[in-house]
């Protein structure tokens, strides 16, 4: 169905209604029938899915990889620093 390229009366006709609107009794019937005009809200995520998410950046996958690589080079203390710092942005990003 194009609305956009519909007259005014066309529309009201099709949606059963006049210029003055439904009168109460077709604005019951619509109720009973349709359910009330509301959108649906939406569902907050967790708390734990919000922190899980800042892991997903760009730029901290790519110091869990220098972590990883740093570990494997033998390198723990640049690894725990990198961790640490990861987990940082992490707790900030999330209490923000």
């Amino acid at each position: 169905m194009n609305w956009h390229s519909m007259t005014a009366e066309e529309v009201l006709s099709k949606l059963d209604s006049n210029h003055e609107g439904i009168s109460s009794k077709q604005a019951k019937e619509r109720l009973s029938q349709q359910g009330p005009n509301q959108l649906e809200s939406p569902t907050k995520p967790s708390p734990l899915r919000i922190f899980i998410g800042k892991f997903k950046d760009y730029m901290v996958l790519v110091l869990i990889f220098a972590a990883i690589i740093s570990f494997i080079a033998g390198e723990t203390t640049n690894a725990y620093v990198i961790l640490g710092i990861v987990v940082l942005v992490a707790i900030i990003g999330f209490v923000q």
